[in-house]
């Protein structure tokens, strides 16, 4: 089990510099004045999209060992998920344990035409290639939509419905063909979630002035939302997640700070960090002796997009317990070493 939020606190000049940043909404640098930081950005700079456009970065992923879902007697006594507050404050710490086995490699989003979902939504093709060691794959050629299999992963009762789908409705006809297909497929790529990112990723990728976002395989409403039409500070937003499979999943986001990046190409600034807390909701988990119990985990981390550049720094941390100050089972860092949108 993870250890308690009383543990101990936060240096006191840590504490302040986020409080600050979490208060004002604005600059954390020096880099950074403030006549740029209050300048508004459109959306539409944020995220180049012109076909053949492609950003390559390291992939690190490290994964250690995890106290497992913490499951409590009733869905009452669940936890509720963490603030963004909270997680502001935690990405500053990021603490990690001592021992993990760590995995490099690289990954690859580019723009290449377009492609249709499973439920029918025809958007851009942003496609990611992972090659880690020498193993290289195109989740795009497979048509899986990223989210669906780490949300397997997080909820095992939504894992075992789709299983019963899967073998009586899809079966029998009675399941939309497409939405059978798109559970078969995320239920064989579960084996990916350690090494696909989430916060930012590819499959059909839409830019419109309300948002940047992704559509996925269950139906045909946005299935993703990377940023929103308000690109200034202070603002965040909460984004519902699968709804043809459950209510209580949520996306939020807060647009943090306007700060400098450094990355395997140089240093950017302005660079606007974003934070992001994944709520799986509540899970309920079946024992073979005895009664159900149930769980709460989420994902949280950050990226880092610079104006005319696109996305150039991801950290995403896995499958962390609600209520507790837990360490979930791993983290993933993408840090940018090429594009053809740096001028």
């Amino acid at each position: 089990m993870g250890r308690h939020l009383s543990e101990g606190p936060l240096p006191l000049c840590c504490l302040i510099s986020v409080l600050v940043v979490l208060a004002l909404g604005g600059c954390a640098t020096n880099e950074c004045t403030a006549p740029t930081c209050l300048t508004e950005i459109d959306l539409e700079s944020m995220w180049p999209n012109a076909d053949g456009t492609f950003w390559l970065y390291t992939l690190t992923t490290r994964i250690w060992e995890s106290a497992g879902m913490i499951e409590y007697a009733t869905p009452q006594e669940v936890p509720e998920a963490p603030s963004l507050d909270e997680i502001a404050i935690r990405l500053y710490r990021n603490e990690v344990p001592n021992r993990f086995e760590i995995e490099e490699g690289t990954y690859r989003l580019e723009f290449d035409g377009f492609i249709t979902t499973l439920s029918g939504v025809t958007a851009q093709n942003l496609v990611e290639t992972i090659d880690m060691n020498g193993r290289e794959f195109r989740e795009s050629e497979a048509q899986t939509d990223p989210f669906l299999s780490r949300l397997l992963d997080a909820r095992p009762d939504i894992a075992a419905n789709s299983g019963k789908m899967i073998g009586l409705e899809c079966s029998s006809g009675t399941l939309h063909a497409p939405v059978c297909k798109a559970l078969s497929r995320a239920i064989v790529s579960q084996q990916k979630v350690e090494l696909r990112p989430l916060l930012i990723h590819g499959y059909a990728w839409e830019k419109t002035d309300a948002w940047i976002g992704t559509y996925g395989d269950l139906d045909t409403l946005l299935a993703w939302k990377f940023l929103d039409a308000v690109v200034r500070l202070p603002h965040e937003f909460s984004f519902q997640l699968v709804p043809a499979l459950a209510s209580d999943v949520w996306l939020h986001c807060r647009l943090l700070q306007w700060r400098t990046i450094e990355t395997g190409v140089g240093k950017f600034s302005p660079a606007l960090e974003c934070i992001y807390l994944v709520d799986y909701g509540v899970a309920r988990i079946e024992h073979k002796d005895g009664p159900p119990t149930w769980a709460r985990i989420y994902d949280y981390g950050k990226v880092i997009y610079v104006p005319t550049v696109g996305p150039v720094f991801c950290y995403q941390r896995m499958g962390v317990n609600a209520g507790v100050d837990d360490d979930g089972f791993g983290d993933l860092t993408l840090n940018l070493i090429e594009s053809n949108t740096i001028k």
